[in-house]
């Protein structure tokens, strides 16, 4: 997997096993924000569940099944986030697109920037002609 999409700012490319110390760090500095709305996210959650998660990430590449990247920025590779094209419908061409940013980086234009490179690719690299954001109606960030 040698996807990798920017803006100058936010880069967005596959999740690699490597990550875990940092996608674990960044979920237990958001665990508060994340919890209500994201059902893999408790306040039991464990390392390994990030490690099973890194891991799973290049076969649902390969089956075309899920799209997740890991949400950097572009200048200093800090990793802001998570953004993932899940629930990939090849016959109707539609797919759902998801994101979240740590706590210490929001509202500083990297969900925005990182949904509109998400979107380009979902368009353009495989092909979707809808991607739907689902929230729920309480998560006005």
């Amino acid at each position: 997997m040698s996807v990798e999409l920017t803006d100058g700012k936010i880069q967005l490319r596959p999740w690699r096993v490597d990550d875990e110390e940092a996608l674990y760090e960044a979920i237990m500095e958001s665990l508060a924000e994340l919890a209500p709305w994201m059902s893999w996210c408790h306040d039991d959650y464990q390392r390994e569940s990030t490690r099973t998660f890194l891991a799973s990430r290049e076969e649902a590449w390969r089956n075309d099944t899920e799209y997740d990247f890991a949400i950097m920025d572009a200048l200093t590779g800090e990793l802001l986030g998570s953004l993932g094209i899940n629930q990939v419908n090849r016959m109707y061409r539609m797919a759902n697109l998801g994101y979240w940013v740590r706590t210490s980086r929001t509202r500083r234009g990297a969900a925005l920037r990182s949904t509109l490179l998400g979107a380009r690719f979902g368009f353009e690299q495989q092909q979707l002609e809808r991607i739907e954001i689902m929230a729920a109606g309480g998560n006005l960030p």
